[in-house]
């Protein structure tokens, strides 16, 4: 896999005690259509927030192409930090400065010396629980795409209860013990790559439903980006 430059948050917004209203943290996790508005013209872009341990990380989509963020929580503001590879050479590192209300997000950004601007945007609606508890436990035919490669691993999953073990099987690179856990609709497991002497700390975290997963996925600094399955009949 290819080394990649990944973005660490600059600056966190910190605000005085004794704002009325925000005496507990926004959840910014989620789905997030975004539009920035920039001299070229609007531009729009996904943004997935997910919670990892206690902080905040997932990915940008725009057609600048994808990268993996950093984000963090005080009070009602945000603050989103992430550097986007162009495809000319180089590296454009950005900064999101914002505020969210209910299922709204609005604020600035800083792209380095590519100007700066507002940016709007709102957040998907979840998809309503089917009330069927979801057994995830088989052989799994997985899809990675990341900006550098892709990838067609094996996912063999065996769930007990919200707990599960398994293999996360790679033509290339072998078989790797995995553990996670399925909650409510969202799967969260990871394991660790041994690659030609190197330790690759690996995630993968999404939704599952009777016979699909999607989400993002994690290889530690090498690589960020999504995945799909379908399960093996």
């Amino acid at each position: 896999m290819k080394r990649r430059n990944v973005a660490v948050l600059a600056a966190v917004i910190l605000f005085g005690t004794g704002l009325p209203g925000y005496a507990q943290d926004v959840d910014p996790t989620g789905t997030w259509d975004l539009m920035f508005t920039t001299q070229q013209g609007p531009v729009p872009a996904q943004m997935i927030v997910t919670k990892q341990g206690t902080a905040y990380a997932g990915t940008i989509t725009s057609d600048l192409g994808q990268a993996p963020i950093e984000a963090a929580v005080k009070g009602n503001a945000v603050t989103v930090g992430f550097t986007m590879s162009m495809s000319g050479g180089g590296d454009l590192s950005v900064t999101m400065n914002a505020t969210i209300t209910g299922d709204a997000i609005k604020g600035e950004y800083d792209a380095e010396n590519s100007g700066s601007g507002e940016f709007t945007g709102k957040r998907a609606p979840q998809e309503k629980k089917s009330g069927v508890a979801v057994d995830v436990t088989g052989t799994w035919l997985v899809q990675v795409t990341t900006p550098d490669i892709s990838a067609t691993p094996t996912i063999v999953l065996k769930q007990d209860g919200e707990k599960l073990t398994g293999e996360y099987q790679s033509a290339q690179y072998g078989t790797f013990p995995l553990e996670g856990t399925l909650k409510d609709g969202k799967i969260d497991f990871g394991f660790t790559m041994n690659i030609e002497g190197n330790s690759i700390s690996t995630t993968f975290s999404g939704t599952a439903e009777k016979d699909a997963l999607k989400g993002n996925v994690s290889y530690g600094d090498f690589a960020q980006g999504t995945f799909t399955a379908v399960k093996k009949q």
